[in-house]
């Protein structure tokens, strides 16, 4: 019986060497398994934290735009304020609009004036100087 003893023992050796063997080879798959899935999950998290730095960036850029936006509008109001008190200006002071309208006017005719005298002064210049006059058809009285 030794020696079949003996064989048992063997092979419960041979037996327990390759469940060693097995055990460690599953435990090696496992760690493999477990680092691939931490690298995934860092690779997830990095995304998020770059999707969050971009949602972000993007909520400050309507944030500004929001702000231009409000100030363009706060401007816009003040000008119709302004057009609108002045228009309150004229209907409490229609003489003195009145006035300030002719004064204008008298200014700007003044201003034409002087253009056209010196657009005949160059036409009298060319004139006296030999040159052929371009002459713009004036309109007559009927």
């Amino acid at each position: 019986m030794d020696q079949r003893e003996s064989h048992i023992r063997q092979d419960i050796e041979e037996t327990h060497t390759a469940m060693a063997e097995k055990i460690e080879m599953i435990e090696d798959r496992v760690q493999e398994t477990m680092e691939g899935a931490k690298s995934t999950i860092d690779n997830v998290m990095n995304n998020v934290k770059r999707v969050q730095g971009t949602v972000e960036e993007a909520k400050s850029t309507i944030d500004n735009i929001l702000d231009t936006l409000k100030q363009t509008m706060d401007e816009t109001v003040e000008r119709v304020k302004y057009t609108a008190d002045l228009i309150e200006q004229v209907n409490q002071n229609p003489w003195i609009m009145f006035g300030s309208a002719i004064l204008m006017g008298y200014v700007l005719s003044s201003v034409n004036r002087e253009e056209t005298s010196g657009s005949r002064q160059v036409h009298e210049r060319r004139r006296d100087n030999g040159e052929p006059e371009h002459r713009i058809p004036s309109r007559s009285a009927p």
